[in-house]
């Protein structure tokens, strides 16, 4: 399961990547600020804290997985979107030419390395949150909860395995090189 879950949420992470290229992303008036997100990016998270947010009015004991799951949930997006994810704007500028001005950038990048071993503890926590929202949700035959629950594995495996090594490469490619030679 773990393995199709990573390859669905690479292929997916992909995708949007090239959609954003695609359609023309650029960087905002206001470069580094939580707005400065992929709008379809936001509308997928806020579409998952939707979903579990309805899940919690479920009886127990789905509903109260799936409260802890948001309690959980909640704040790491509302980090993703302020430090991880605005740094992908920078990406279609890459690809074009070279970025300027990108210290704000370097900025959340810093962070985001910093904050790796904050993340991968609290991903921990989360998978094993889905893991009982999973077994509340069998015992209690919600499909839709488990589907829920499958969609939040996927978004940790996206950005563990696609958004945050994207954004530490970026900080690779944007970082001065040092001189040889002189």
């Amino acid at each position: 399961m773990i393995a199709n879950r990573t390859r669905r949420a690479s292929v997916a992470a992909v995708a949007a990547v090239a959609a954003m290229v695609a359609a023309g992303f650029s960087l905002p008036a206001r470069a580094g600020q939580a707005g400065d997100i992929p709008a379809f990016v936001r509308a997928q998270h806020q579409e998952l804290i939707s979903q579990l947010s309805a899940l919690t009015q479920r009886p127990a004991p789905v509903g109260v997985e799936a409260g802890k799951l948001l309690g959980m949930v909640s704040p790491q997006i509302r980090r993703h979107e302020d430090v991880l994810l605005p740094v992908l704007a920078v990406l279609p500028m890459m690809a074009g030419s070279s970025a300027s001005d990108m210290g704000w950038a370097l900025s959340l990048i810093d962070r985001v390395r910093s904050q790796q071993p904050l993340n991968y503890r609290e991903e921990q926590k989360i998978d094993s949150q889905v893991g009982a929202l999973a077994a509340a949700a069998r015992q209690a035959g919600d499909s839709e909860a488990l589907a829920v629950g499958a969609r939040v594995a996927d978004s940790l495996a996206e950005d563990d395995e696609v958004i945050q090594p994207t954004v530490l490469l970026v900080g690779q490619h944007l970082r001065p090189k040092p001189r040889v030679g002189m």
